[in-house]
């Protein structure tokens, strides 16, 4: 007899709220891409509270992109390795 593991039974399953799937469809993006789609969906929406400091989904993006921009000015490039 073979047993199945608690991961294969999915016990946690039965302590799902009603109407919530036991699966989901992971969509094939990159990271770049949920963060744009996030950052466009929920604009106006709390992304961030560090130290009771509130930013918007759309301020991250600002910053993020600024930060990039930051970077890339000072020459760090794709493919670019750092050695100490």
């Amino acid at each position: 007899m073979i047993m199945e593991s608690a991961y294969e039974q999915r016990i946690w399953v039965k302590s799902y709220s009603p109407g919530v799937p036991p699966d989901i469809e992971v969509p094939t993006k990159s990271l770049v891409e949920a963060f744009d789609d996030a950052t466009e969906k929920w604009r106006s929406k709390t992304a961030i509270i560090f130290y009771g400091n509130k930013i918007t989904f759309e301020q991250l993006r600002d910053k993020v992109d600024r930060f990039a921009t930051a970077l890339s000015q000072l020459g760090v490039k794709k493919g670019i390795r750092w050695h100490y």
